[in-house]
């Protein structure tokens, strides 16, 4: 979790790829999910998902 937290702080949260946003944020959440850490995350999710006049949308190209 050490790691996890130096690279969400040097990053501001945004992280490197929206899959890695999710990875940190679960680990966050397994470690506190009432936790700052957790709660900083939900505040930069909106930088990868939003709603488009289509559908649900992601930063990047390809759905895992």
């Amino acid at each position: 979790m050490k790691h996890i937290h130096y690279e969400d702080e040097t990053s501001r949260y945004i992280n490197m790829a929206s899959v890695e946003k999710v990875l940190c944020m679960l680990g966050c959440w397994v470690e506190d999910p009432n936790g700052d850490y957790f709660k900083r995350h939900l505040a930069r999710l909106l930088d990868y998902i939003w709603i488009g006049e289509d559908g649900i949308k992601k930063q990047g190209q390809y759905f895992w």
